[in-house]
């Protein structure tokens, strides 16, 4: 048989075809297994914290073959002090600039984290600067959850590049530290430089449970102050040049400095016993209820508002400037409070007309109040005192606020508030000397 051309050449292409095709037989060599390629850590940069907070960064963990990956503190260094929520890192405990606790003590804190996608790792080690910070405790009893600032502007004013803060659960506030010859220092009493005011708004006092809103309390600083510990007694130091501030403290029967009222804690001095520290609490105490009582007789009305700062002032100035007189400062009788309430009132609010009567009233019951609180026998941080002054933010404030409302008149306003309507079921302590 003779073939074509045609025949032979579509014979080959066929042959050509089943060879491509393998013939029905597998002559390819076994694939490789692809290589685990290791995961990585973004580097974050410089890293600091200002002391006092904890959390220092969520980090950026990748891993090109899109493997889930775990991270680790992998170093027995500054690691214990860390720890890792997921990808976030943060200090087990806030560390304290003033007594740091890194292995060389240079507030340097270095910590090795390490990424693992279950079979190569990466790691890298971060260094956390740790930064000093303005700070201290906001206390009535001590306020949580208060807004606070260094008032630059000298304005009253939070502005955007005054350094601010929430404080804590105990009310304690830690304010990032600022460069104090950039900015003005505040000027007041005949051109005397008396620094910046801390000053801090609302929050709720943790000793009652009641929240303030209105609460406003300030403190003067310094760019040499240590810790400023904000309080109604450091409110009525606000401003004050040093002899003004003694005289004050004078007359209030402290016998502590105006720095040692801003640096020292007193309430938890007066926990622990201390009575200088429970004498400067009593104080307080009397203040913030004055304070408080002033904020609600100033009421405008007008939610939006918040006249704590114009209450803090006036009462503040009434005070100093019955102590420049050469009169005398007694927190705790009711013709003084009433006319103390009086002359800031006129100040803070001088649309509001309020009453002789009414006054005198609010001034009975607060004197009231205030010889329980601020009695020698009672220390000014226990359980009954707290019970009191919670009653005194709360039921009283509202009473007050009822009577100048015309609500209730004079005579049911006393009645409601004499001392065994107000405060009968608080419970004391049966050492206590019975006063009625």
């Amino acid at each position: 048989m003779i073939l074509s051309y045609r025949s032979i050449t579509l014979f080959f292409a066929a042959l050509i075809f089943l060879a491509g095709c393998g013939g029905g037989g597998s002559s390819s060599s076994p694939q490789e297994p692809p290589t685990n390629r290791s995961p990585s850590i973004t580097d974050p940069g410089a890293l600091s914290l200002t002391e006092g907070g904890t959390e220092v960064v969520t980090l950026s963990v990748t891993d090109p073959d899109g493997d889930n990956v775990s991270l680790s503190i992998t170093d027995a260094g500054d690691g214990d002090l860390f720890t890792l929520d997921g990808t976030t890192l943060s200090f087990t405990d806030a560390p304290d600039f003033e007594n740091p606790a890194d292995a060389d003590g240079d507030n340097v804190y270095e910590v090795t984290v390490s990424a693992s996608d279950g079979t190569d790792s990466a790691s890298t080690t971060l260094e956390i600067s740790v930064l000093n910070a303005t700070e201290g405790r906001v206390v009535d009893g001590p306020v949580a959850g208060a807004n606070v600032f260094i008032d630059l502007a000298c304005n009253g004013i939070q502005d955007d590049n005054d350094p601010s803060a929430t404080t804590d659960a105990d009310g304690f506030y830690f304010l990032e530290d600022f460069d104090v010859t950039t900015a003005e220092v505040c000027q007041t009493f005949a051109g005397e430089a008396i620094g910046f005011r801390v000053i801090a708004l609302g929050g709720t006092d943790t000793a009652t449970g009641i929240e303030l809103p209105e609460l406003a309390l300030s403190a003067s600083f310094s760019a040499e102050d240590g810790d400023i510990n904000v309080t109604p007694l450091s409110t009525l130091l606000t401003g004050t040049t040093e002899a003004q501030a003694e005289a004050l403290l004078t007359a209030l029967g402290i016998t502590a400095s105006a720095s040692e009222v801003l640096a020292t804690d007193y309430w938890a001095a007066s926990i622990e016993g201390d009575e200088e520290a429970q004498i400067i609490q009593r104080v307080n105490q009397q203040i913030a209820l004055l304070l408080e009582t002033l904020a609600t007789l100033a009421d405008d009305g007008d939610a939006a508002t918040n006249q704590g700062l114009a209450v803090a002032e006036a009462l503040s100035n009434r005070i100093n400037a019955a102590v420049a007189q050469g009169e005398g400062v007694d927190l705790t009788d009711s013709d003084a409070i009433a006319s103390i309430l009086s002359d800031a009132l006129a100040v803070a609010n001088p649309n509001k007309d309020i009453g002789v009567a009414e006054l005198a009233a609010v001034g009975d019951v607060l004197e009231s109040v205030l010889s329980v609180s601020s009695n020698v026998d009672l220390s000014p941080v226990s359980e009954a005192v707290a019970s009191v002054t919670g009653l005194a933010q709360d039921e009283l404030q509202g009473l007050v606020g009822s009577l100048i409302a015309g609500d209730v008149t004079v005579t049911e306003f006393v009645t409601q508030t004499g001392t065994e309507a107000l405060l009968g079921d608080i419970t004391f302590p049966d050492s206590l000397p019975d006063e009625d």
